[in-house]
């Protein structure tokens, strides 16, 4: 409760440490955990359903064009239809990924410990276009204004051009966080330790 901190209620998630934030919709959580995303009623935390998916948890899901989008670390992303918790899509996307998607004008995007960018359609799945930036992305890309722009351990933060995959611009300050993007600025704490 969040006026005096007692539980209203909490939920077993099958035993696997959860590393990712859950995200929360129309009364209901979506909670990604070791081999399943969750469902909950978020007014008594009943499960809602449950879904098989390997190697879910350091990322958060992302709702999105009528989807849920959770990334695993095996390189799979998988799109499930909130309602049911059924596999709408799946694609492979190489090696681990660990941070989440990004989802802007029907476009999701998401980097891999290979320092490699995909774009997909949101709604099929299909690649539409691939980049590479210095070193691994290990935190989520952002997405607005038709930029996505990736922090990567070159260290190095890219902007890439949305609908083509081409890069903008790259500066020299990056790592394992995410950027963030507010009014027209990106904000990224580096590795440096420094907020840019």
């Amino acid at each position: 409760d969040v006026a005096d901190g007692k539980e209203v209620w909490h939920a077993d998630l099958g035993g696997y440490v959860v590393r990712s934030t859950a995200v929360v919709d129309d009364g209901v959580v979506f909670a990604a955990s070791g081999y399943a995303v969750t469902a909950l009623d978020a007014a008594t935390g009943a499960v809602r359903w449950q879904a098989p998916v390997r190697f879910v948890g350091s990322a958060s899901p992302n709702l999105a064009g009528g989807l849920l989008l959770a990334p695993t670390q095996e390189g799979n992303l998988y799109a499930l239809d909130p309602a049911t918790g059924t596999e709408a899509w799946r694609r492979r996307v190489e090696g681990l990924v660990f941070g989440s998607v990004a989802v802007d004008d029907g476009r999701v995007y998401a980097g891999n410990e290979a320092g490699l960018v995909w774009a997909l359609d949101a709604g099929s799945g299909r690649e539409t276009w691939r980049a590479t930036v210095a070193g691994a992305v290990l935190g989520s890309p952002a997405a607005a204004d038709g930029v996505v722009l990736v922090s990567s351990e070159g260290p190095s933060l890219t902007a890439i051009e949305a609908s083509t995959g081409r890069r903008l611009w790259t500066a020299p300050v990056g790592g394992a966080a995410s950027p963030a993007v507010a009014d027209g600025a990106v904000y990224l704490v580096g590795d440096d330790g420094g907020l840019t």
